[in-house]
């Protein structure tokens, strides 16, 4: 429901600052968002409220976008370092700018190895999946995993790679994708 909600405001910030010309402040906005769904849904909007009239190079630049889902993503980014349009500001969700301290808190170093039991489930719209554990760590699988079935239960262990890069493998299917976390 928040996402819902979320998605209406930044189509409706897109359509209105698209509707008054000021496509740059549209496209400003829309670099700030940090969630990929978020940021590719006002793209779109802005996209979508200029192809009436794509006169402008931006309008131009933002019509030759198309393609899936991360291919748009990769080109409105592109657009946005072509042109010099950097975001605002970086926009978080409301949830996690409730829980702001005076100071950041330490990040927590993860071990080379360690297993963990998967305590929460959801798929993206890019079809990888975001994973949560008992520990409180989110993970994210870097790419669709093809017979990938998570389960609430599952034991996953975790292997450090080269390059800070990190291996995951369910002990239940078997199966290993590439992860990187979200949240420590």
């Amino acid at each position: 429901m928040r996402l819902i909600n979320t998605v209406s405001v930044c189509v409706l910030l897109a359509a209105a600052h698209a509707a008054s010309g000021d496509i740059r402040a549209s496209i400003s906005q829309c670099a700030g968002l940090e969630d990929l769904e978020l940021r590719l849904a006002c793209f779109d909007a802005v996209k979508q409220a200029t192809a009436t009239d794509p006169t402008t190079e931006l309008g131009k630049a933002l019509y030759a976008c198309s393609g899936g889902e991360l291919g748009r993503l990769d080109c409105y980014d592109g657009v946005v370092r072509e042109h010099g349009l950097g975001p605002m500001a970086k926009v978080q969700l409301a949830a996690r700018s409730e829980s702001k301290s005076a100071e950041p808190p330490a990040k927590t170093v993860i071990p080379k190895t360690f297993s963990s039991v998967l305590t929460g489930v959801r798929r993206g719209m890019t079809g990888v999946f975001r994973l949560e554990l008992e520990n409180g760590q989110v993970w994210r699988e870097l790419e669709p995993t093809p017979g990938s079935n998570y389960r609430v239960g599952d034991e996953l262990t975790f292997k450090k790679g080269l390059f800070g890069a990190y291996r995951m493998k369910n002990e239940r299917t078997n199966i290993g994708t590439k992860v990187k976390v979200l949240r420590r």
